[in-house]
């Protein structure tokens, strides 16, 4: 099942009107249909943010790759193309450890940054290679704010939510395999920032 949600959030100061779209789908191995999906959705909404669910194109051994493969390549084309900031989130394979990361692409197709996910579903453990625990939740300024990432099980640990909060985030992008539920409103409401959705049961979970 594939939707796409459309959000409007006023991150950073005051009436700084942000449009945001996601593509929330199951993971795409086919990487040719994944970039036609997204080039549909990005083209049909010219957003300022474009948004992948976490491990976008599955956990295979086959579709890890190196932060300059062919699925963030087409990412930053399509960044590059339209104009706008992209999340794409794949596992990354960098000698022959497994990361699940999101690259954050800047508006002229470059990588603005990199997270890596802090607390792994313990089932990636036992993935060969297994994921390996990221240790930081960094912010990055943008053009409309400063934005940090969160992905899936990171969810269940305040350390990330509040490391996010310390670093200023005005919005975080939070891609997950499932619907969080209230428990992501409840961040957004505690540490004053926006949290937008992104997953891959095609049911984007409530936001404040």
């Amino acid at each position: 099942m594939t939707s796409v949600q459309t959000t409007s959030a006023q991150a950073g100061r005051v009436g700084n009107l942000v449009r945001i779209a996601t593509l929330n789908c199951r993971p795409v191995a086919d990487l040719s249909a994944l970039v036609g999906r997204a080039e549909e959705v990005i083209r049909q909404h010219r957003p300022d943010l474009f948004v992948l669910p976490e491990s976008c194109r599955g956990q295979d051994a086959g579709t890890s790759e190196e932060v300059d493969g062919p699925t963030v390549s087409a990412m930053r084309r399509l960044a590059r193309e339209f104009q706008t900031y992209v999340v794409c989130p794949i596992d990354r394979l960098s000698d022959g450890v497994r990361w699940n990361f999101a690259v954050l692409i800047d508006r002229t197709g470059d990588v603005a940054g990199i997270y890596d996910k802090m607390f792994p579903y313990w089932p990636e453990l036992d993935l060969t290679p297994p994921v390996r625990v990221g240790t930081r939740a960094p912010v990055w300024e943008t053009d409309f704010g400063r934005v940090g990432i969160a992905i899936c099980f990171d969810v269940n640990f305040p350390r990330v939510w509040q490391e996010l909060a310390r670093g200023g985030a005005d919005l975080v992008v939070w891609t997950s395999a499932y619907a969080g539920g209230w428990i992501v409103g409840a961040y957004a409401r505690i540490h004053h920032f926006y949290i937008v959705t992104c997953t891959q049961t095609g049911r984007p979970a409530p936001t404040t």
